[in-house]
């Protein structure tokens, strides 16, 4: 089930967005679980993205497990959560400098 926020009440329109976004971005989809057929990628498929003072980082693999005394679900799990365990798990790396989500995606989709 994918949710598009904003349209809970309109599953036709959050299903053409979803098409739309697997359709442009193929590999950020995958990386996010989703293949182009509709059913989920395959575990070695999925990564994410991490985007810190003009550092987009494309990973793979673990990623760092810190614990944090903030209350679930919260804004703050931990300073470097998201940061790869090694450099292994890190697919790409660029110093850019995004405007827009599109951007975002556009460098991810690129370093995968």
């Amino acid at each position: 089930v994918t949710v598009t926020r904003g349209y809970s009440g309109d599953e036709a329109k959050a299903a053409e967005y979803a098409k739309q976004f697997l359709k442009t971005f193929p590999k950020c989809a995958a990386a996010a679980g989703f293949n182009q057929k509709g059913k989920p990628s395959k575990s070695p498929e999925r990564g994410w993205i991490v985007y810190r003072n003009g550092t987009l980082t494309v990973c793979r693999g673990d990623s760092r497990n810190i614990k944090s005394n903030a209350p679930s679900p919260g804004v703050f799990d931990g300073q470097n959560k998201h940061e790869p365990v090694n450099d292994d798990s890190i697919v790409g790396k660029i110093n850019i400098r995004v405007n827009s989500l599109q951007e975002l995606f556009c460098a991810a989709e690129a370093l995968w």
